[in-house]
């Protein structure tokens, strides 16, 4: 699977640079198949381009807006050095979610139409010029951001090790297979529409009904980051089965999705020696 993002995570440190809208930050998250750096020194220019991924779509940020425990996904531009972490310039900072949530969506105010009414009648009077403005009040220090959240860590979560689909004569089956004695809690379901667990942006899958796997807890990579599974993704020619596909392995989930050419009944098993959770859909 190409890695979609060069990295995902928190912002864990920030750095005002000495022009305006630019600086540097931080970004560190958990290993991901679809991202290639878990940690990353990132310089960001005036031109980088950052938007704030909201309920009511994208819209533009600044440098400014970044804050500590903001989680962010980076695409760079330019070279990479190989130092650890990596250091690199963005070309986009979006921002998936922020530590103190989104300011709200001022509207901007109507322009005039025409000159406002005077409120009080200066004629008659002596006065020709405007009084002396008040001295500004001093500004209050800026309150001490929170320090940022660390990625969830979940050391007791069953490991993945394999996805495959084999014809039943009178079903299609799916097995998910895993390492060790027991299979984590799991969740089956038919969904309207398949989403990415990170930017819960539509996942495209072939086939006109989704039935959903949900693991927890679980994961689908190892220690350094690298898929256990051999494909996270895969075409599949049975009779009810078009496609299988990974949306999310972060934090302990693991979420699998099954395309299927129609809403079909099914039913799930669960096998021991290695273990394992079989789903059988009924053509």
């Amino acid at each position: 699977m190409v890695a979609a993002v060069d990295t995902r995570g928190l912002i864990t440190s920030i750095r005002p640079g000495s022009s305006p809208g630019s600086g540097a930050v931080r970004v560190e998250g958990p290993p991901r198949p679809d991202v290639r750096y878990d940690k990353a020194d990132v310089a960001v220019l005036a031109s980088t381009r950052i938007v704030a991924r909201t309920g009511l779509g994208d819209r533009p940020a600044v440098f400014a807006d970044l804050e500590l425990g903001d989680r962010v996904q980076v695409q760079f531009q330019g070279p990479v050095t190989k130092s650890r972490p990596v250091r690199a310039v963005a070309h986009q900072i979006v921002i998936l979610e922020k530590v103190r949530g989104f300011a709200p969506v001022v509207p901007p105010r109507p322009a005039p139409t025409g000159p406002e009414p005077l409120t009080t009648d200066l004629a008659g009077t002596d006065l020709t010029t405007d009084p002396a403005p008040a001295p500004p009040l001093p500004a209050a220090p800026p309150a001490a951001p929170p320090p940022p959240k660390p990625p969830r860590k979940v050391p007791d979560a069953i490991v993945l090790r394999d996805v495959r689909t084999g014809d039943q004569q009178v079903f299609d089956r799916v097995v998910f297979e895993f390492e060790g004695p027991k299979l984590p809690t799991y969740q089956v379901e038919l969904v309207k529409r398949p989403a990415s667990c990170g930017s819960g942006l539509p996942v495209k899958v072939d086939g006109r009904a989704f039935l959903q796997i949900r693991l927890q807890p679980a994961r689908a990579h190892n220690e350094a980051g690298a898929p256990t599974v051999a494909s996270l993704q895969r075409k599949v020619r049975l009779p009810v089965i078009r496609e299988i596909r990974e949306t999310c392995d972060f934090e302990g989930e693991v979420i699998w999705v099954v395309g299927l050419s129609a809403r079909k009944p099914h039913r799930v098993m669960e096998l021991e020696e290695p273990a394992r959770l079989v789903i059988d859909v009924e053509r």
